[in-house]
């Protein structure tokens, strides 16, 4: 799972720019964009670490598909949470 489809990351998507922004560059359909970028309902059989935005597994995401003032520039370094998880598969 990317860091962006967290169950509590709260970002405030635009749904419909988004869905035209990605089948515009990507030619994804509304499905694809559910699965891949918008966030995932909680699954009682997973397990979560708490939301992470500086995670190099969240998407960059453009103020211009969100609602209000919210984006997040791509994170090109691991944050302490990406180096604790691989920790804890790769101990």
């Amino acid at each position: 799972m990317h860091e962006h489809q967290h169950p509590e990351a709260s970002i405030p998507w635009d749904k419909e720019k988004t869905y035209a922004l990605y089948r515009q560059n990507f030619g994804w359909s509304k499905a694809e964009v559910d699965k891949n970028v918008l966030p995932l309902t909680r699954d009682a059989n997973r397990t979560y670490a708490p939301y992470d935005r500086h995670s190099v597994m969240h998407y960059k995401v453009s103020n211009t598909y969100t609602v209000g003032d919210w984006e997040q520039a791509e994170n090109s370094h691991i944050s302490a949470a990406d180096i604790a998880s691989v920790r804890r598969i790769y101990p």
